[in-house]
């Protein structure tokens, strides 16, 4: 399936709202598990690469833990997000589908349903292997979404998120499955200082920036546990857990795989 160039969700005005779409609760009780199974598995650990980082909050806490933090996203508006928060990280934008480091981690992850943003499962399995690649022995590789069932027209809540300047930002998801693949359509809605401004064109970071009713988004992946297990095997890696219920439903799963475990 073709993919769109960029998730409109991760450029202009809609990088603010995603900024700010999970609480920080949730990005302390992702991140305290994976630091915890860092801490058991791979003790010594230092260097971290995160893959598609977005705005910086995961990797914040990363940081904030102790580890060295190398941090990527394909989006530039996302990665000058996260390097004006002034995290003690290193940023850059690149595609975690052409990883080719020329140094190795002890630690690569890719959190927030962003490994199934890649375009197929030959991606998939490239993209693996070019992690493995990048790993240290005992090097440790985590991934994380969500392996809903699929559906025949889901439609979520309208959610309102204030992003700043007077200016709240409404969305509303629709996902539809077919095939391997999930596609989402969103309606938005623009108020400033209460006043519809959907459909205008205004200045946001210093740039014109048109406010749609609709974004562009991406198709996603279905990649069931089973598969993704089936994957990381096959690119040499030791499936150390799959964790169900990653961050408080049963669909939302956590992978760890090790490299040269033997």
């Amino acid at each position: 399936m073709e993919k769109v160039s960029m998730d409109e969700m991760f450029v202009g005005v809609m990088v603010d709202f995603f900024d700010k779409y999970a609480s920080d609760n949730e990005y302390d009780a992702r991140a305290d598990q994976v630091v915890k199974i860092i801490r058991s598995q791979n003790p010594k650990a230092k260097n971290v690469l995160e893959l598609a980082c977005g705005t910086g909050r995961f990797t914040k806490r990363l940081a904030d833990a102790g580890f060295v933090v190398t941090a990527t996203d394909i989006s530039q508006d996302e990665v000058e997000k996260a390097q004006s928060k002034g995290i003690n990280a290193t940023f850059s934008v690149a595609d975690m589908s052409k990883l080719d480091s020329d140094r190795e981690y002890d630690v690569i992850g890719c959190f927030w349903e962003s490994f199934r943003y890649l375009s197929d499962f030959d991606a998939c399995q490239d993209t693996i292997g070019r992690v493995f690649r990048a790993l240290r022995a005992k090097g440790l590789f985590f991934v994380d979404f969500a392996c809903f069932p699929p559906t025949t027209g889901y439609q979520g809540k309208p959610r309102t998120i204030d992003i700043g300047n007077g200016l709240c930002v409404t969305q509303q998801i629709t996902i539809v499955t077919r095939g391997d693949y999930d596609i989402r359509s969103d309606v938005i809605r623009y108020e400033k200082n209460g006043k519809d401004i959907t459909g205008t064109t205004i200045s946001w970071n210093g740039k014109k920036t048109l406010l749609k009713p609709t974004i562009e988004r991406s198709p996603v992946l279905r990649i069931k546990k089973e598969k993704m297990v089936e994957m990381l095997e096959k690119a040499g890696f030791k499936n150390i857990e799959v964790r169900s219920g990653f961050v408080g439903y049963p669909e939302s799963t956590l992978f760890v795989a090790q490299k040269n475990w033997a």
